[in-house]
């Protein structure tokens, strides 16, 4: 302005546009209305169906996959918009993940949103989803017959309160009876094993159910043999296995057997 002013030349002189009106040119963002939230009705069936046969697809290994076999395509717009209520609902089953805890927290794996700020979380807060997702839940869960799909829900119902020790221990002996990961020399997925097998230990420690907690040791042991090429060729996760398995089935949780330590040090050579 004092430039303009020295020169003798206005704001008209300088050529600077008049504010533009965006909405008298169409250029407003629409408005765009929620999505409809989920009622409940008679879809239990035709939603264990669709999980079962999303969970059992050959490429669902990871949870984007299972998410792209339900929606039937993967992520677009038009696809979004092609979505129903129940659409959302068995999506937002399987975006849940669960989380090997890391230094300094307490040994465990957690199901939760993947993501979670405090202020907001993706997906929502398992204690916050609405009274109708949760009764379909309730309502799947004896319905599917996938592994995968049956540890989900009933895990799902268990961190609701939904009787939460038979849900755990339902969701306890699904995580033992899934394939997933098992082979050793399955690149990628050793890790998904270890999440199974730790969840369904820390369901069995939480609720003391040490039936379950002695069948997870079954599982767990062949995986932990000298032989075995996951100790060979995955030493980090190995080493966090045997930590979890030297902690006694109860009392104190810092107390360790030794000869499970001194195996946790040989799988690290």
């Amino acid at each position: 302005a004092d430039a303009g002013a020295a020169s003798g030349l206005s704001i008209d002189d300088l050529g600077v546009p008049d504010p533009v009106d965006l909405a008298s040119l169409g250029m407003d963002e629409p408005e765009t209305e929620p999505p409809a939230p989920y009622v409940y009705g008679a879809d239990s069936g035709s939603g264990a169906r669709r999980l079962d046969e999303a969970y059992g697809a050959a490429d669902s290994r990871h949870w984007s996959d299972v998410v792209d076999h339900l929606r039937g395509e993967g992520p677009s717009p038009e696809a979004f918009a092609r979505e129903t209520a129940l659409d959302r609902v068995l999506q937002g089953i399987v975006l849940y993940q669960l989380r090997l805890s890391i230094a300094g927290e307490r040994p465990g794996c957690r199901l939760g949103p993947q993501s979670d700020t405090g202020m907001a979380s993706y997906p929502t807060r398992i204690s916050d989803v609405p009274d109708d997702e949760v009764r379909l839940w309730r309502e799947m869960a004896p319905l599917v017959a996938h592994p995968r799909a049956q540890a989900r829900l009933y895990d799902l119902l268990s961190e609701r309160g939904e009787e939460a020790r038979g849900h755990a221990v339902a969701a306890g002996e699904a995580y033992l009876t899934t394939d997933d990961g098992l082979d050793p020399d399955d690149g990628g997925t050793t890790l998904r094993t270890v999440e199974y097998l730790v969840r369904a230990w820390e369901l069995a420690r939480r609720y003391q159910d040490w039936a379950l907690h002695a069948r997870r040791t079954q599982r767990w042991s062949p995986l932990l043999h000298p032989s075995s090429p996951f100790r060979r060729t995955d030493p980090g996760l190995s080493c966090r296995c045997w930590r979890r398995r030297a902690l006694r089935p109860c009392g104190s949780s810092q107390r360790r057997r030794p000869r499970s330590l001194l195996a946790c040090r040989l799988s690290m050579t």
